[in-house]
């Protein structure tokens, strides 16, 4: 009995320990450049906060780590000040902007991770970093204290040596200190001042530490992480203020990181060929998650139908053509949907193209109860098909040349296509 026990406890426990190896393994592994600071607040009365932009999807349970101890020159982390941990709840897509904040004063609380809006980010644990007024850093890191992967970081303490300093703060190296002094910090191993982390300061200008500072976005969507990379690191794209925070300065700033640009469209227009065919042609300018552009076409201008489509084959200008053979004698109305690949679409203007076949062919009466008459002044021989409303093939009729009837009293009500062999389609109503 004794030994069944024991059975069951080794399998209970081996199952466990599996369950929890694929929990610490399903977080995102993240390296340099991953993610990027967007603000700091350290200037609030007794709350202080950061903000950050996820450049990777990340899955739930990722875990990052975010400190305002200084990094030494001699490769290790300065103590005595706070780390939160933030862990993912759910799975986040790349463009999502988090901001992590909580009270400091008169102690470091556990603080909070919200996304734009105000909904749950993740969970934190661990203690508000306190940012300091007169300088100070954030640094993002997975692992553990003592063997760190550094993500991003982004500094805010402005050494000058004509201000009586020791050393002036570059972009290349931080502070390079191994000081006691909380406010400064050299540049983590791993990471690049530019390119996957920020200075916000300039370089021998005292006056160029702020107490808050954050992405001021510029105009209109970025779309790349590329894109986010380019100017997110520059210092000339941040607002920085001193003293308590302005209405303008919130974070997380809100920007719309990674949004996909619908396209712009330039023009959509149709012309007639010789052939008793038409061309419907359009030209955009820009084209981003574009998957397809439908032909739509009407009879009456109000309901339309799919004629055809066109895949994007480009995220770049250029023209794009459909010809329809299938053109019903009278007004012929077409219209653009354009497919974005998450399923949005966007219709453009209307075009109407008026056919009038070169055949004279007559065919009445129509509306048409009974009997319909297809006459060629032509008298020529060949064939016509009839076709449903969403083209199903009903009928072949024999043309000899004479007037032709066609029995519909069978047919239920509703709208057909008469498709003569010169290529001319006849609407026909069936009352």
């Amino acid at each position: 009995m004794k030994y069944i026990y024991s059975i069951f406890s080794k399998s209970i426990l081996i199952l466990f320990l599996s369950v929890a190896v694929q929990k610490a393994a399903a977080q995102t592994t993240l390296v340099a450049g991953d993610i990027a600071f967007t603000g700091y607040i350290s200037a609030a009365s007794n709350t202080d906060e950061f903000s950050f932009v996820l450049l990777k999807n990340v899955t739930a349970g990722t875990v990052i780590n975010f400190t305002d101890n200084a990094w030494l020159n001699t490769g290790v982390f300065r103590s005595g000040e706070q780390t939160v941990t933030w862990t993912t709840t759910t799975a986040l897509a790349a463009g999502t902007e988090i901001k992590i904040s909580g009270t400091t004063n008169p102690t470091p609380l556990t603080p909070t991770a919200t996304l734009v809006g105000g909904a749950s980010a993740g969970t934190c644990t661990g203690t508000m970093t306190s940012l300091s007024t007169s300088g100070d850093q954030v640094l993002a890191y997975q692992g553990t204290v003592a063997s760190p992967t550094f993500i991003s970081g982004i500094h805010m303490n402005v050494y000058s040596i004509s201000n009586f300093d020791v050393v002036n703060t570059d972009a290349a190296t931080w502070d390079n200190t191994n000081s006691n002094n909380t406010s400064a910090s050299a540049l983590p191993p791993g990471l690049t001042t530019g390119t996957t982390a920020i200075w916000v300061g300039t370089f021998d200008n005292s006056a160029s530490e702020f107490d808050n500072a954050n992405f001021n976005c510029l105009s209109g969507p970025i779309n790349t992480i590329a894109a986010i990379k380019a100017i997110i690191y520059n210092p000339a794209n941040w607002t920085k203020t001193n003293g308590a925070p302005t209405g303008g300065m919130v974070t997380p700033t809100g920007c719309n990181f990674l949004a996909p640009v619908p396209v712009t469209l330039i023009d959509f227009s149709g012309k007639l060929n010789a052939d008793n065919t038409a061309t419907l042609q359009w030209e955009v300018a820009q084209q981003v998650n574009i998957s397809e552009y439908v032909i739509e076409k009407s009879i009456d201008g109000t309901t339309f139908q799919k004629a055809g489509s066109v895949a994007d084959n480009s995220s770049l200008a250029g023209t794009y053509s459909f010809t329809d053979r299938q053109l019903l004698n009278g007004t012929n109305y077409y219209r653009l949907k354009i497919v974005e690949r998450s399923a949005k679409m966007e219709y453009s203007n209307v075009v109407s193209l008026n056919v009038k076949s070169g055949k004279n062919i007559l065919v009445f009466p129509n509306p048409v109860v009974n009997e319909l008459t297809i006459k060629q002044a032509g008298r020529e021989k060949g064939t016509a098909v009839l076709l449903s409303r969403d083209g199903k093939r009903l009928m072949q009729i024999a043309l000899t040349g004479q007037p032709q009837k066609i029995n519909m009293q069978g047919f239920a009500p509703g709208m057909y296509f008469l498709k003569m062999g010169n290529g001319a389609v006849y609407k026909v109503v069936k009352q």
